[in-house]
């Protein structure tokens, strides 16, 4: 499904080309075409902050290497937007005529669920063409797009391992809400998750989760006094600690770990062909 393919076209750029017009196998275009400011200029990915960006373009490298492309850059120039500004850097990198892909956590909470504030202002800021892309992440954040073999790399997934130990089990029995959906970063506390009505089908899959490993859930920091703290959360910076551990991650050769999430697959093969494009037709 994610194989890289051959061309099957031909793209001619010539002085003689008078309008974009199609012969054969090959597409022939006026030069003038390909000197256009966003054909021209370095791409640029934008996300909330730049580790993010950073790990996208991790992502689409590691894409490559899976595929066997080796010794390639992913040309792109990584732009922080500082969470909930983000909506203001896409419009800012549009009304500059750059070209650019952005990608920004859904929030979402389920398959099909809403999309958060930060998401939606990006999609009324955002006008896709050829040269702009905005992406919203297949699952809930940044978060949940990083196979579990890399969080245990880390020095927070090295404290965590609890967590990391949750998140194994879903994975192995397709309890997918919690593995996509769960906020990896915060704590998870089944009093607050209650009050929530999004969050069924994540309590549901809690729920089947202690028929399959039993667990022992810690005193409750809410108010109802409660057994019910499942796991710690990651904290904050766990995208950060994964981007500190990348040259081990690098070295292990752990592309083939991307197969575990389909979404970050999806992430990853258009931020490489993104990139790819943007270092083609600038050379």
């Amino acid at each position: 499904m994610h194989a890289l393919k051959k061309p099957n076209f031909h793209l001619v750029a010539s002085n003689g080309s008078k309008e974009i017009a199609q012969i054969g196998d090959s597409w022939h275009i006026p030069l003038a075409v390909l000197s256009a400011e966003p054909l021209m200029s370095q791409r640029e990915i934008i996300c909330e902050n730049l580790v993010d960006a950073r790990y996208y373009m991790l992502v689409a490298d590691m894409y490559a290497r899976m595929h066997g492309v080796r010794g390639i850059t992913i040309a792109l120039r990584p732009i922080g937007g500082g969470g909930s500004t983000t909506a203001q850097m896409v419009e800012a990198a549009e009304k500059r005529n750059e070209s650019f892909l952005a990608i920004v956590d859904s929030d979402k909470r389920s398959v099909g669920g809403a999309v958060g504030d930060t998401a939606k202002k990006c999609l009324e800021k955002s006008k896709a063409s050829a040269f702009r892309k905005l992406l919203l992440t297949t699952y809930r954040s940044i978060e949940n797009h990083i196979p579990l073999a890399w969080i245990t790399k880390t020095k927070v997934g090295k404290q965590r391992s609890d967590t990391c130990n949750i998140i194994s089990v879903a994975e192995q029995h397709a309890l997918y809400n919690i593995r996509q959906f769960a906020k990896l970063k915060d704590e998870l506390v089944l009093c607050k998750l209650r009050e929530d009505p999004a969050s069924i089908d994540l309590l549901n899959e809690i729920d089947e989760m202690r028929t399959i490993r039993p667990e022992t859930p810690q005193v409750c920091v809410g108010a109802c006094s409660g057994q019910c703290k499942v796991w710690s959360g990651f904290g904050l910076n766990l995208p950060q600690q994964v981007m500190d551990s990348e040259g081990d991650i690098r070295r292990a050769g752990d592309e083939g770990e991307l197969k575990s999430l389909e979404g970050t697959m999806e992430l990853a093969k258009v931020v490489f062909e993104f990139g790819m494009a943007g270092q083609r037709l600038r050379i």
